[in-house]
């Protein structure tokens, strides 16, 4: 059932919003350790002890750092509201702490481009600035490297734990950081206004847009197309308006006749080359009659091929020249009339 005007214009309203946050931020358990890199190098690293998770992670930029050996996969991560992630690879790795000889083997880390933000995320500490996490504990192994000794603070206040890289801070702040008001506006169109879009997507225009070759090419057959009493079509073919544009072949035609006399001279010189040596050699004799020589193409001769036989030979055709320009390049539409318009005979 369609919603009236009145209905959609309330949901439209629905969008606005307001977030009012002032609450109270909890530190996240945070370490500092080393890693080892492929050459038994040791650097030192931020780790987030988290029991929430099952699996171990690393920083995919920590791994091309220290250039440790990687293995592909195909893993699927869910967390919160079912939110899943892909990993493509994994790594194993070997962690030490800072001031005593421990160290934990970690032989399936799944690698990720970020783990987390910036930790701890409360700028106003005394202590560390945030920075980024390289690598994640997750509770397969972080109730291993817990030791015995606790430390509260008080009533809203963190809580100091050992463990096998020393001592992490966790827990709530006994401070609130500054209140922060947030306004979102979300205008979105109603649904009447995106179903016209929708449907002028599906709809195509019922005139074509032409071009300005295309409009000369219309108004030209309209004006001078027509048909006569013996029902045939008569049309004009169009040239360019400006045809001095295209030039003169006069030139190019004096080189290719120069080029052409020159070949033809040095045939006449070839056979009269030749017709002295025949005569030299009495084979032909001179005829003071006037005679017809005719050649019979069918008659077989001494190497017993026919003539007619030899295939059809095909010669070029000659273009149509009007004043030094083919006509070819003077008409306005010539490829057209070229597919459309073919010879007789081809």
């Amino acid at each position: 059932m369609l919603k009236s005007e009145e209905q959609w214009r309330c949901i439209r309203e629905m969008m606005n919003s307001m977030v009012s946050s002032n609450t109270t931020q909890v530190l996240l358990p945070t370490a500092i350790g080393q890693i080892m890199d492929s050459t038994g190098k040791l650097y030192k690293i931020r780790i987030l002890l988290d029991s929430g998770s099952q699996s171990n992670f690393i920083k995919s930029s920590l791994c091309k750092k220290l250039k440790l050996p990687v293995q592909s996969i195909n893993a699927s991560i869910s967390g919160l509201a079912q939110a899943s992630s892909l990993v493509h690879s994994k790594c194993d790795v070997e962690v030490h702490a800072n001031q005593s000889p421990f160290k934990l083997q970690l032989f399936f880390c799944l690698v990720l481009d970020e783990i987390t933000g910036s930790v701890p995320g409360i700028r106003t500490l005394p202590s560390k600035s945030p920075n980024d996490i390289d690598l994640l504990l997750g509770a397969s192994t972080l109730f291993n490297i817990l030791c015995i000794g606790q430390v509260c603070l008080g009533s809203n206040l963190p809580v100091l734990q050992k463990n096998r890289f020393g001592w992490v801070v966790s827990g709530p702040v006994g401070y609130q950081q500054d209140s922060r008001v947030q306004c979102h506006l979300s205008c979105t169109e109603e649904l009447p206004d995106q179903l016209n879009k929708f449907w002028e997507l599906e709809h195509y225009p019922s005139t074509k847009a032409l071009s300005s070759e295309e409009k000369a090419c219309e108004s030209h057959y309209l004006q001078n197309t027509k048909r006569n009493s013996d029902g045939r079509f008569v049309v004009s073919i169009p040239f360019k308006a400006s045809v001095e544009l295209l030039g003169y072949a006069d030139d190019v035609a004096v080189i290719v006749l120069a080029k052409g006399v020159d070949e033809i001279e040095c045939k006449i010189e070839m056979a009269i080359r030749e017709i002295k040596k025949w005569l030299q050699n009495n084979h032909l004799e001179l005829c003071e009659e006037k005679t017809e020589v005719i050649l019979l193409s069918s008659k077989k001769n001494t190497s017993h091929r026919d003539l007619n036989a030899m295939g059809r030979v095909i010669t070029p055709k000659p273009k149509i020249k009007y004043q030094g320009v083919w006509l070819d390049s003077k008409l306005t539409f010539a490829a057209h009339i070229k597919e459309t318009h073919a010879p007789a005979g081809e």
